[in-house]
């Protein structure tokens, strides 16, 4: 019974090694699986860490991009305007040439009128004198 009683023991620690070394190297399998599960947990966060970083990058480009339009649009909308506004300038000044023109020539024809008028009645004038002249000296040569 005693050689029973020592191969139960010796099969009880047997199985107790058996167990040990299971036991040591699922342990060492599943630190190991740790290690990688940590490791992909790092290199995650590193890649949303960079992901993080390129956007904040990108949303600043995109700022000074928008910016730089905004200031070159304001710049062309200036000059736009500007030049809009010599046009109207210069556009005012030839219609203001034009009424001066038109003025001018509405005068000189006004003063062409009064000047035929004077020229009318200047020549009726000298044909009522040369008339009272010839009927003077006609009545004269006559007597």
């Amino acid at each position: 019974m005693q050689n029973l009683w020592t191969a139960i023991a010796s099969i009880a620690a047997l199985i107790a090694a058996i167990w040990a070394i299971w036991a040591w190297f699922h342990d060492r399998v599943r630190s190991k699986r740790i290690a990688e599960i940590e490791e992909e947990k790092n290199k995650r966060i590193k890649d949303i860490e960079d992901q993080e970083k390129r956007l904040k990058e990108e949303k600043k480009r995109h700022e000074k991009t928008v910016e730089e339009y905004r200031k070159t649009r304001e710049i062309i909308h200036k000059k736009r305007d500007e030049k809009l506004t010599n046009i109207e300038n210069r556009i005012q000044e030839l219609y203001d040439d034009l009424q001066n023109y038109k003025l001018s020539v509405e005068k000189n024809f006004v003063d062409k009128v009064e000047h035929n008028r004077t020229m009318e009645r200047i020549e009726e004038r000298l044909t009522e004198i040369q008339k009272t002249l010839m009927n003077h000296f006609g009545n004269t040569c006559k007597s």
